[in-house]
């Protein structure tokens, strides 16, 4: 799936981790992967069929990942 951040590409999902609160997305990047909640409060829109994750634009602050 592609990960955008709001309406901007953020990257493609790498990794699913399971962690003991919630699973985490590993979101391929230039330099370092980033990690996403994947959870309700920071994702707002997932669209299995057409492979997409959005997720919050505000979840990473003004500066962005």
């Amino acid at each position: 799936c592609e990960v955008l951040l709001g309406t901007a590409p953020l990257g493609p999902v790498e990794e699913v981790i399971s962690a003991p609160a919630n699973d985490v997305l590993q979101v391929a990047r230039d330099g370092a992967p980033v990690l996403v909640p994947f959870t309700a409060d920071a994702v707002v829109e997932l669209d299995v069929p057409g492979r997409r994750i959005v997720v919050r634009p505000d979840l990473f602050g003004p500066d962005g990942p």
